[in-house]
């Protein structure tokens, strides 16, 4: 089964979603996410703590992560995409 992140995201890249905002430690699961659900707000937020999907300035991720889009779509607005981690087959779901 795949383990999959869902996440809202601002247009300059910082996380809209209050519970994704308040609980830092949730950015760890994208270290062992094999699917990325990203919905994209048409907002800009300001400020420099701000979180965004790879953390804050002083945490980023300690090193890259590959992923392949597979579908695209806009609703009301907003736009989601969907990525699958480089190297997971779908017949391992």
């Amino acid at each position: 089964m795949s383990r999959i992140l869902r996440a809202e995201l601002s247009l300059d890249g910082k996380l809209v979603s209050p519970v994704m905002r308040a609980g830092i430690d949730r950015f760890a699961s994208l270290e062992d996410a094999d699917e990325l659900h990203l919905t994209i707000q048409p907002v800009i937020l300001g400020g420099v703590k701000t979180p965004t999907l790879t953390g804050l300035a002083e945490g980023f991720l300690p090193q890259d992560h590959n992923f392949k889009l597979l579908s695209a779509a806009t609703v009301r607005g907003k736009i989601l995409l969907r990525y699958r981690r480089n190297g997971i087959m779908k017949n391992e779901e």
